[in-house]
């Protein structure tokens, strides 16, 4: 007990961006699946729903795995993460979200169904030792999905100016002010697009 507080101390005299680093930690949990609480596994993260859904949906597709709703869940059928097994699984994950925008913090929460219909537990440690694994990088990859979805934006508004640019070349007064304007929006966004390639990938 005295263990337990104290860790519950050192969490609340955390900083801020201390406190943030730790939410990327992936912990034990229990969910409800079919009227009966199942092991899982969490971890709560700076992401939005949408990115988020959008990262698990495209791992399903990339996994073999079917995409299904149910109860909240969104569940990839039939499964091949190598990583987590060799064989079909289907894997539960449910989504909470609190916060607004750019400060919504999203837990997930994931359990994995054995072939025989059993979850996976910390009983069968190789197991879920990979599905720790699996989740923990998750984070980052829906980081890496939004920078890519920002960068395709930007790019989409560059070839735009670029095209409204070539459209302002003629001689006169209104054309020319929209062409300095256009050409500052054109150096912005390339400014914009060279940061964020810069960012560590």
């Amino acid at each position: 007990m005295k263990k337990l507080l104290l860790a519950i101390g050192l969490f609340c005299s955390l900083t801020p961006a201390a406190r943030a680093q730790q939410q990327d930690i992936v912990t034990k949990t229990t969910t409800v699946i079919e009227d009966k609480n199942q092991p899982a596994l969490a971890v709560s993260f700076h992401a939005s729903d949408d990115d988020v859904e959008d990262v698990l949906k495209e791992e399903i597709k990339r996994n073999d795995g079917k995409v299904r709703s149910s109860k909240g869940f969104i569940i990839g059928r039939g499964m091949v993460i190598k990583q987590i097994a060799g064989q079909d699984r289907d894997i539960y994950w449910k989504l909470q979200s609190k916060g607004r925008k750019k400060k919504e913090v999203v837990t997930v929460v994931m359990a994995v169904q054995n072939a025989d219909g059993s979850f996976l537990s910390n009983a069968d440690n190789a197991g879920y030792t990979n599905a720790y694994a699996w989740l923990s990088a998750l984070p980052r990859k829906v980081e890496l999905y939004r920078k890519d979805q920002e960068l395709a934006a930007l790019r989409k508004q560059l070839k735009k100016v670029t095209e409204d640019l070539k459209n302002l070349q003629g001689s006169s007064s209104d054309q020319r002010k929209s062409f300095s304007r256009k050409t500052k929006e054109l150096k912005d966004l390339e400014g914009k697009i060279d940061n964020l390639q810069k960012q560590d990938r």
